[in-house]
């Protein structure tokens, strides 16, 4: 038995943080001149400068991304050993019930 994993709708992504015509919105004003740290200025409160840059410099974040590999694993050992990972899961999966509900409870029980 194949059950799709339950998506969570874009709207609903605590992962996101702009839409994407904001993120048109910041590329536009730094083409018209408008500095970095000015636009983090507008989005104050909702993502921080770092964001910024990355949406208009994507190759700074595919390096992040890169050098994160090696230490996210240990990153992830630490919490398992301390305890917290079933914290976190347990967190993430009642967020998924709220969200999707049966269709989430559904797939959980089909891959076990």
């Amino acid at each position: 038995m194949n059950i799709p994993y339950p998506r969570i709708p874009r709207n609903e992504d605590a992962r996101i943080k702009l839409s994407d015509e904001q993120k048109n919105d910041i590329k536009l004003l730094y083409q018209q001149g408008c500095s970095v740290r000015g636009i983090a200025r507008k989005y104050e409160g909702i993502v921080c400068k770092r964001t910024i840059q990355y949406i208009l410099f994507p190759e700074r974040l595919m390096k992040v991304k890169e050098h994160r590999k090696g230490w996210i694993k240990e990153y992830n050992k630490n919490i398992i050993k301390n305890g917290k990972h079933a914290q976190y899961m347990k967190k993430h999966r009642d967020r998924k019930y709220k969200i999707n509900g049966d269709e989430y409870r559904e797939w959980r029980k089909a891959t076990r």
